[in-house]
C-alpha cells in the first residue's frame, strides 16, 4: 500500500501496468498552512491491484481525515481478500464506511464530520472493477487512445436552494452517508477495451473535458502514446493556468503496450 499526504508525484508498477499518482495541494489550503485533503492508495497482490481515490470535503471539520481512514480501509480490506471482483469492491466500500463511522464515534462527532467522496478500481486479469461515490470520477482511455469517456459516473443529488442565499447548491454524496449503497455507482468492463484509465477528484477535472483545448490533449497524449508523463505535465500547466482553492488529485493507469 501507499498512501501520502499527496504533494508530489509518484510512480508504481503491478502486473506490468504502469501508475502515476499526482496531486496538488489548493491555494486556499496552502494559504491556511493546511495540507491537501485528498488521499489516495496503489496496492496490489499477486492476483490484482487495485487504485482508490477520496476527497475530503470542503464543509466538514475532518474531511481529510476522513478520506485518509475510506482509503485505507478499502486497501486493508483489498489485501485480505481472496477474490477481487465487483462484489469484493462492494464490500470495501462498506469497509470504507464502517470505518469512518467507528472513527467518527471514537472522536465523539458525527460522521458527516468525515465527509469525503470515494472512487476506486480493481484490475484483475480480464476486468476492470470500479466504483464512484460523490463527485470524484474515473476516466477512461480507449483502447486506439482516440477516444474519452467515463467509465463510472457518480450519482448526484438533485441543487436545492441555500436556507440563506436561496442559490441552488448540489449536495455531494458521501462514502460516510448511512444511504451510501444508494448513492454508490458499480461497474466492471472487459480490460480488452481500454488502453487505461484516471481517477480523479473534481478538483482535477479539467484533465478530462475533451472541449478544453488546453486540457484535453493532455489525455489523448496518455492514451495514444502511453506517456504517463503528460499526467505530470498536466499538473505542471494546471498550477501555472488555473490553479484555484480545490485540492486537485488524478491516479492514472496505463495497461501494458501490445
Amino acid at each position: 500500500m501507499t498512501m501520502q499526504p499527496l504533494h508530489t508525484c509518484a510512480s508504481y508498477a503491478h502486473h506490468g501496468w504502469r501508475i502515476l499518482a499526482s496531486a496538488l495541494t489548493g491555494q486556499k489550503h496552502e494559504n491556511n498552512g493546511q495540507s491537501c485533503q485528498d488521499a489516495f492508495i496503489v496496492g496490489g497482490n499477486g492476483k490484482a491491484f487495485w487504485l482508490a481515490v477520496a476527497d475530503g470535503m470542503s464543509k466538514s471539520s475532518h474531511g481529510g481525515e476522513g478520506a485518509a481512514v475510506a482509503v485505507a480501509a478499502l486497501d486493508q480490506h483489498m489485501r485480505e481478500a481472496t477474490t477481487h471482483d465487483l462484489p469484493r469492491l462492494n464490500s470495501a466500500y462498506l469497509a470504507a464506511h464502517t470505518a469512518i463511522t467507528s472513527a467518527a464515534a471514537r472522536r465523539g462527532i458525527d460522521p458527516t464530520g468525515f465527509a469525503t467522496t470515494l472512487v476506486a478500481a480493481i484490475v484483475n486479469e480480464d476486468q476492470i472493477h470500479c466504483a464512484s461515490i460523490g463527485d470524484s470520477n474515473i476516466t477512461a482511455i480507449s483502447y486506439s487512445g482516440d477516444k474519452i469517456f467515463g467509465l463510472c459516473s457518480p450519482r448526484l443529488a438533485l441543487p436545492k436552494p441555500d436556507p440563506v442565499t436561496r442559490i441552488p447548491k448540489r449536495r455531494t454524496y458521501g462514502i460516510n452517508s448511512p444511504t451510501w449503497r444508494k448513492s454508490t455507482t458499480f461497474r466492471s468492463v472487459p480490460m480488452e477495451t481500454l488502453a487505461g484509465f484516471i481517477l480523479h477528484t473534481d478538483g482535477a477535472n479539467s484533465v478530462t473535458e475533451p472541449d478544453t483545448k488546453l486540457y484535453a490533449p493532455t489525455l489523448h497524449q496518455i492514451g495514444a502514446k502511453n506517456d504517463l508523463r503528460a499526467v505530470a505535465g498536466y499538473f505542471s500547466i494546471y498550477s501555472a493556468n488555473i490553479r484555484d482553492d480545490d485540492d486537485a488529485t488524478i491516479v492514472a493507469a496505463l495497461r501494458p503496450p501490445s
